[in-house]
């Protein structure tokens, strides 16, 4: 093929009039977004007060609802003790850990209280279980349920977490 045959590719970014949009069907015609990514380490301390003090992972952004897309939680066992805990759970929450879930969350046991480092998956509340507007201008937060954990007393353990997600502007 010679470069007299050659037709540069164009792109157009496309109008709702472009679109053939079917009648009684529901779009959410939004512009689409690259993710956004966030990790954040938290240290020993911070660890054992996160049912009383919940970590900010995305500060809140008015008229906008975070929707994460995948949660993961890497800790790092300092070698000295691990956590003890009760049963307690984890999970992203919006506002200050009480309001709605974004996470399922999971059960810590054997993770918060391993004594070798080790990652855990957690699983998206997709679809979230609330009306979107009720958590738009609200702060993605990491909580955990019921009493505070304890143990690691050289405080050497830290957790790493990272989520990916998208911003949808209401």
């Amino acid at each position: 093929m010679g470069v007299d045959n050659y037709k540069a590719l164009q792109v157009k970014q496309l109008d709702v009039g472009d679109l053939n949009i079917t009648a009684g069907l529901s779009y959410n015609l939004q512009p689409a977004i690259a993710p956004f990514f966030v990790d954040i380490q938290i240290n020993s301390t911070q660890i054992k007060s996160l049912a009383a003090t919940p970590i900010t992972l995305v500060p809140a952004i008015a008229n906008t609802v975070i929707k994460p897309l995948s949660i993961t939680y890497n800790m790092k066992y300092g070698g000295t003790n691990a956590f003890t805990e009760a049963g307690q759970a984890m999970g992203l929450y919006y506002v200050n850990g009480v309001g709605a879930p974004a996470s399922m969350g999971f059960m810590a046991t054997g993770f918060i209280n391993a004594t070798t480092s080790m990652v855990m998956a957690d699983t998206v509340a997709w679809p979230l279980p609330v009306v979107e507007n009720t958590v738009a201008g609200q702060p993605l937060v990491l909580t955990q349920t019921g009493a505070e954990w304890a143990g690691n007393a050289a405080n050497d353990n830290t957790m790493t977490i990272f989520v990916t997600y998208v911003l949808e502007y209401l």
